[in-house]
């Protein structure tokens, strides 16, 4: 990385490049090309003052995207179909419809897919509930797992009695039926509070939302008859929403559509309320078969899967994605570069 200076700022309203200072105020920094660089570990926790100084982040935006490298996960067995990353980026999941593993990896570096290794963790999920698994979503603490079950036409619960061990996955008894609601249960999401679950049909690209009763239980399940049709996708072969479900992304591979879309949420968490932003990004310089994708907490990094070469590629997103950080979601020691 270019060589950083260190910038005197203070506190109160100036925005320095669209990010507000705040009292307890970030140490910003410039590169010799004078670009603008957040260290993580700075951070504003002056909560009295500035309620929102934790919490007032953007990000996410595809048309920023700018490719990063990869890494390799061709020790799995059967081709992946879906990845997830974990909310503190220190973990990732693989998971393989043909082979109904989910295999565990971890970054050294947080969010960093070259510093991605095998942990020698698998499970193989039963075919009595999951025949063909594409795609999986956990809670924020890594201790409940969701599969979406494309033949069973399901999206059913599994419990890690260790957190984030996925040797520890068990089947919880629980599942949603989506047979009337979803027919090609390729995608699913639980938000960040467990009230809400969503699946992704990729027979008709809709996006559809359940509400749970009993947060994290979908044996609680109710179709909220609340749904969102992702048209620019000829084909959805994979999704992922942010962790406020302010921001959907759908990603297809049909037709020479190996794009991402990417949507708005105007009331978080209501899929009806969803739309096109018109932004959007190929993924063609890069691979023409990307499955699954993720996005890293704050949109800061996006992740996406090649099914055919084992690839994970990585995507900066960090120029629109960084406002005030909190302790602990980076490495110290990272820069965040800003726009």
């Amino acid at each position: 990385m270019a060589k950083l200076t260190e910038m005197i700022v203070g506190g109160g309203a100036t925005p320095i490049n669209g990010i507000e200072q705040f009292a307890n105020a970030p140490v910003l920094h410039t590169d010799e090309e004078n670009q603008v660089w957040l260290k993580a570990g700075n951070y504003s926790n002056d909560t009295t003052t500035y309620p929102d100084a934790l919490t007032t982040v953007s990000g996410g935006n595809v048309n920023t995207a700018s490719y990063i490298t990869y890494g390799l996960v061709n020790m799995i067995d059967g081709s992946p179909t879906d990845i997830f990353v974990s909310k503190d980026g220190w973990k990732l999941y693989t998971i393989s419809q043909s082979s109904r593993k989910i295999h565990e990896f971890q970054f050294e570096v947080q969010n960093d897919i070259s510093t991605l290794f095998y942990t020698n963790r698998v499970t193989t999920l039963s075919t009595t509930q999951t025949s063909t698994p594409y795609a999986a979503s956990f809670s924020d603490d890594l201790s409940k797992m969701y599969i979406a079950a494309y033949t069973k036409k399901r999206l059913v619960e599994y419990d890690l009695t260790t957190p984030g061990d996925i040797t520890t996955a068990t089947y919880s008894g629980n599942f949603i039926d989506t047979s009337t609601t979803i027919n090609g249960p390729i995608g699913v999401h639980i938000s960040h509070d467990g009230t809400k679950i969503y699946g992704t049909d990729n027979q008709s690209n809709f996006v559809r939302q359940f509400n749970l009763v009993t947060p994290y239980d979908t044996s609680t399940a109710v179709y909220s008859n609340k749904s969102f049709d992702m048209t620019q996708l000829a084909s959805t072969q994979g999704s992922h929403m942010n962790e406020d479900e302010s921001l959907l992304y759908g990603s297809s591979i049909a037709n020479g559509y190996d794009r991402v879309y990417q949507y708005a949420l105007s009331t978080h968490g209501d899929i009806s309320t969803a739309s096109y932003t018109g932004k959007t990004f190929s993924f063609l310089s890069q691979s023409g078969n990307i499955y699954g994708i993720a996005l890293s907490k704050f949109g800061v990094k996006m992740f996406g899967v090649d099914s055919s070469t084992y690839r994970v590629y990585e995507w900066d997103l960090s120029e629109v994605a960084i406002g005030i950080l909190e302790e602990g979601d980076l490495d110290p020691n990272t820069y965040v570069r800003i726009k």
